[in-house]
């Protein structure tokens, strides 16, 4: 309970974080303190959209704390997490993941920490899923969730890993693993009030809707998913939940709202050097149903040129707008809800121009395309902007989509 809060105040304490770490990393003597705060962070790096810095702490962490203990056998499970964070590794990223877990479960067993070597084992058999033998690995990961129930039912690692089975399960088609586990987890998230696992369940949940073409149910859960991960910023989460919104406009018969929530995925995607045009399909649904497939659905509904323009107006939203459309909540400029103003009337020379807008062209392109000067450009740019009481460009780009 309260993560919003404790993420938020966590947030405003980045820098010191950073620096604590720096020190602890450099001063002789206080490695270890640096390898437990790095590891510890583990939910923050993913929640914040952080992974990438928290592999790169991880990273260091360990190469100064090569010791067997411990604490080096969390962060390693920390390390591997992050690792396969985002859900496309690379071979070579999973192959080193394996590597760490297999570290990780020996030293845990070294040890004897039954807490420990549950978690290792968990995590090793949902990595062990993209390795060499993916049937061994569902049923590690089946073996560490057990290990965790005997940890109590409160425990919340019980909860994370029901989460990875979950995911197995939804590329698996495996029908009632998903209702039955990720309900289980579903409530006890909620009677813990862990919003953010919660968030990533119904995700799954609403992927699994899309992938059974319960688009009712989809769309209800994905857009709770939007509004959950909303507080922490959890660009991964959104994005993905954007992206699978719109599979659901495309079935729809709505291509022109499916190409431009693709493009408001992006605005999530983008930061974190993802995005699913090159993403490795895994399981049951792999030469099914992908990126692709309904891209091209929604291309052969509404024409290439009317595509693009879509796509592009939606990836030039703010995280905010972006969001907004996402839920249905967009407010059309020029526009009221009802519907009942007259709409914005533009000079043909504005339309062709705000049509170049909504081609992503900046006021100096404008100008050369249409071999006019380009103050020319920026004062019919600015008229248009007026007229149609936007305050930017991608908004421009709303209107012109609509208006087409």
């Amino acid at each position: 309970p309260g993560q919003v809060a404790l993420f938020a105040s966590t947030r405003t304490e980045h820098a010191n974080l950073r620096a604590a770490m720096e020190y602890s990393l450099t001063e002789p003597g206080q490695e270890s303190a640096g390898l437990h705060m790095a590891s510890s962070l583990w939910i923050y790096w993913i929640a914040g959209g952080l992974p990438r810095e928290g592999a790169v702490w991880l990273e260091r962490a360990l190469a100064c704390n090569e010791e067997p203990s411990a604490q080096r056998a969390e962060a390693l499970w920390a390390a591997s997490l992050l690792s396969i964070y985002g859900g496309n590794p690379s071979q070579t990223a999973v192959d080193e993941t394996i590597t760490m877990m297999e570290e990780c479960r020996s030293l845990a067993s070294q040890l004897g920490d039954p807490a420990l070597l549950a978690h290792a084992t968990y995590l090793w058999g949902f990595t062990q899923l993209r390795g060499d033998d993916p049937v061994q690995g569902f049923f590690v990961l089946g073996e560490g969730i057990e290990l965790e129930r005997a940890l109590g039912e409160s425990n919340p690692h019980l909860r994370f890993a029901q989460f990875m089975l979950t995911i197995a399960a939804t590329l698996g088609n495996l029908v009632d693993m998903v209702l039955t586990v990720g309900e289980e987890c579903r409530a006890a998230c909620r009677d813990r009030g862990d919003q953010w696992l919660q968030s990533w369940i119904v995700l799954f949940l609403g992927i699994f809707a899309v992938l059974q073409d319960r688009r009712a149910d989809a769309g209800s859960h994905l857009r709770e998913v939007v509004r959950l991960k909303q507080p922490f910023h959890e660009l991964l989460g959104i994005g993905t939940a954007v992206e699978f919104l719109a599979w659901c406009a495309v079935a729809d018969g709505d291509a022109s709202r499916g190409a431009r929530l693709f493009g408001a995925s992006t605005v999530f995607l983008k930061p974190l050097g993802l995005d699913f045009e090159h993403f490795t399909r895994h399981g049951e649904w792999s030469d099914q149903r992908d990126h692709g497939v309904v891209v091209r659905q929604a291309k052969d509904a509404m024409g290439e040129r009317a595509y693009r323009l879509a796509h592009q107006s939606g990836a030039q939203l703010s995280q905010d707008e972006a969001v907004a459309c996402a839920l249905g909540e967009e407010t059309e400029t020029g526009v009221t809800q009802a519907g009942t103003e007259e709409p914005a009337r533009l000079t043909q020379r504005e339309e062709q121009i705000a049509e170049l807008l909504a081609e992503g062209l900046s006021n100096k392109e404008i100008a050369e395309r249409l071999v006019i000067a380009q103050r020319t450009a920026e004062t019919h740019v600015a008229n248009i902007l007026t007229k149609l009481d936007c305050t930017s460009r991608s908004q421009v780009a709303v209107w012109v989509t609509r208006h087409r």
